[in-house]
């Protein structure tokens, strides 16, 4: 299992990302994202993690970004409500003030609490505050003051850090468990629009099954071989992942879905087999 960090009176799922490779010479990094922590990084095939080499000045003590990505050449961590970007030669450089500078982009101070999750979605990165909030930063010029924040929905959140994945031409993710398509929402509608469980009628069944008090624990992977998005989720009164909500995609035009509760699923991956 991951361990959890906790952040603003919830816990946060740890945050991997893969960066790194800026040039022929560099090693590939896998970087992890922890609120409470300093982001650690493995570089290449080393066995040991170590602290990121030049953070911003604001990642002190326990003040650190929850989530990261990367988009525009660049690693991206989020704190409060601002995004960091690395120099684009230097993923673990957030300092740099010459050439290809770092910098900060602010995402709707004042709108929720903190940013919770965030994800590169073509020339945009989407990033979900707590406790409600989604919004995408355009970042389709190379020049990092042309870039523009606009916001989804004020009124739709996501259930942890973990809680989405990307499909074949969308990203879906949970809020209070329910699925939802970030390609639908929009801000002047209603957030509705967006949550596949509705023509499904899955409302009831979330609400009185399942544990509302451990969404922060959802996880979120998307099997592409058998176009199936899975959510892990707790039976109400659980202390662990034991139920897994299914969504289908494999017929045109209607989504299926399906609980499963074969397995506990503390953590969820892919890999390959013999």
């Amino acid at each position: 299992g991951l361990n959890m960090s906790q952040y603003g009176g919830r816990h946060i799922l740890p945050c991997f990302v893969e960066c790194g490779k800026e040039a022929i010479a560099n090693n590939r990094l896998l970087v992890m994202f922890t609120p409470n922590n300093a982001p650690q990084v493995v570089s290449g095939d080393a066995v040991a993690m170590a602290g990121i080499t030049s953070p911003p000045a604001d990642w002190a003590g326990a003040n650190q970004p929850p989530t990261g990505c990367v988009a525009q050449g660049r690693l991206w961590g989020f704190l409060g409500h601002l995004g960091y970007y690395s120099n684009i030669n230097a993923h673990q450089n957030f300092t740099s003030s010459v050439n290809d500078t770092s910098g900060t982009i602010p995402v709707y101070p004042g709108d929720g609490e903190y940013i919770l999750a965030s994800c590169a979605w073509g020339p945009y990165i989407m990033v979900w505050k707590y406790p409600v909030g989604v919004y995408l930063i355009d970042v389709t010029s190379p020049v990092p003051f042309t870039w523009t924040v606009r916001r989804l929905s004020k009124n739709v959140g996501i259930d942890s850090a973990l809680a989405w994945a990307y499909g074949d031409n969308d990203i879906y993710f949970t809020w209070c468990g329910h699925p939802f398509a970030a390609s639908l929402l929009n801000d002047q509608s209603n957030p509705q629009n967006a949550d596949l469980s509705v023509s499904r009628n899955l409302t009831p069944f979330i609400h009185d099954r399942m544990d509302l008090s451990r969404f922060d624990h959802v996880q979120a992977i998307y099997h592409a071989l058998k176009r199936e998005f899975q959510w892990t989720q707790s039976y109400a009164g659980s202390v662990v992942n034991d139920v897994r909500l299914v969504m289908d995609l494999n017929r045109p035009g209607m989504i299926r879905f399906r609980y499963s509760d074969l397995d506990v699923c503390e953590s969820l991956w892919l890999r390959k087999d013999a």
